[in-house]
């Protein structure tokens, strides 16, 4: 494998790289930049395969203007570890290089590599990464002083045209790109982090916050239990200047959902709405679409009003298929409710329930703060406490400890 341009310290990791099964490479062309965004070739190669695609970006938001090291950071937030090898068609500095390979662990190589430096100094604004989901939008409604920014994937899809509604309503800053038709990792924070990362310089961006939630991945779930597992999420945080944050983990989605019902009952509705037309269906009929019951059983308890569901007579689900909502279904509505529902209840779950009330599912995990930037963490607590939000107490934690417990985690 021939690395131009790769400095001598990279030599041993890209050799161990080379000898994978499957050698993959992409060219990044010199991107054509306007007023509005850029567009730019991007030639992918894994063995003899090779595949070309061009990627756009652009908004319509006044003084935007991105430079060659701006896109390289955006493209690289979006390969993360997918490439043995990166190869920028035009110039890039040292600094991204170094930035970029620390990220990647890719073979880097550009057409020059300039000694100019990023400064970052001056940003002082926070944003937020609005997907038009209920989660992200409860932290705009819960977080008023977050720049939204949304990405406008343009596949036309029906979940994307519910959210452009919201996108609209909540006055997002609205970058539209066709990034998700080509085959980067789907696990890739690039996809959220995009607008903030194109968006820096022009609203002085230092730091970007997702939604992601406690409950979110297993992954998550093995941390709240001990703390020497690995949370990817909390690792590799920062790329051209930009810091990921996510002060939600410290919440569960019954959590975000009574926090939202409580600020804009309205908001809250209409998102539930459309989700709730796009989804009935498949809740009734498609087994894979179990969890879109246990979400309208949520619902119901946050309003205080299962009426509406039992008017639809909704199919049974596993007790296992979402274990940590289930048990929380099964204590909020009762057994004999729950087991209307719910299939292959456990017998050990009875007496467990019995020994907690589970109300910490509706609280905030403050552990979770210590991971937010000093300025941004006074912001945020004092949003959480205009909001009544509740913090977890010591019984919080115990009974939290009991249900991974039974969990298995």
């Amino acid at each position: 494998m021939k690395i131009l341009q790769a400095n001598k310290k990279y030599r041993d990791i890209l050799e161990k790289k080379s000898k994978r099964e499957i050698i993959t490479e992409i060219v990044i062309k010199n991107p054509v930049i306007n007023n509005n965004g850029f567009e730019v070739v991007l030639i992918e190669s894994i063995n003899d395969e090779i595949n070309e695609f061009t990627l756009f970006v652009k908004t319509d938001i006044d003084g935007m203007a991105v430079n060659h090291d701006q896109i390289a950071y955006i493209l690289a937030a979006l390969c993360r570890h997918k490439y043995n090898t990166i190869k920028f068609d035009f110039e890039i500095s040292e600094q991204t290089r170094d930035d970029i390979f620390k990220r990647t662990k890719s073979g880097i190589s550009a057409r020059k590599f300039s000694k100019s430096k990023q400064s970052f100094k001056g940003r002082e604004s926070f944003s937020l990464n609005l997907s038009g989901g209920i989660d992200s939008a409860t932290l705009y409604e819960l977080c008023p002083e977050l720049i939204p920014i949304s990405i406008d994937f343009t596949a036309g899809k029906q979940d994307e045209i519910a959210a452009k509604k919201i996108y609209s309503k909540l006055k997002s800053n609205i970058i539209v790109t066709n990034a998700s038709e080509f085959l980067f990792p789907h696990f890739s924070n690039g996809y959220y982090n995009l607008g903030s990362l194109l968006l820096a310089d022009v609203k002085k961006i230092a730091a970007s916050a997702n939604s992601k939630l406690m409950t979110d991945d297993i992954e998550t779930l093995r941390f709240l239990k001990d703390k020497n597992n690995k949370l990817s999420v909390l690792e590799e945080r920062e790329i051209y200047g930009v810091e990921t944050l996510y002060p939600f983990l410290g919440l569960t989605k019954v959590g975000v959902k009574n926090i939202l019902y409580k600020l804009n009952p309205d908001l809250y509705e209409e998102l539930m709405s459309d989700w709730f037309n796009e989804n009935l269906k498949d809740a009734f009929t498609n087994n894979s679409a179990r969890p879109a019951r246990v979400r309208l059983l949520l619902d119901g308890i946050v309003r205080q009003d299962i009426r509406d569901i039992e008017d639809y007579l909704l199919p049974t689900f596993s007790f296992n298929d979402n274990i940590i909502y289930t048990l929380y279904i099964i204590k909020k509505l009762g057994i004999e409710t729950a087991k209307r529902y719910i299939d292959d209840i456990p017998d050990n779950v009875y007496p467990a329930l019995d020994s907690f009330d589970m109300d910490f599912m509706e609280k905030y995990d403050q552990q979770f703060l210590e991971y937010l930037p000093k300025k941004f963490r006074k912001y945020f607590v004092s949003c959480l406490e205009k909001a009544n939000v509740e913090f977890y107490s010591e019984k919080d934690y115990a009974e939290r400890k009991t249900m991974l417990d039974l969990m298995g985690i």
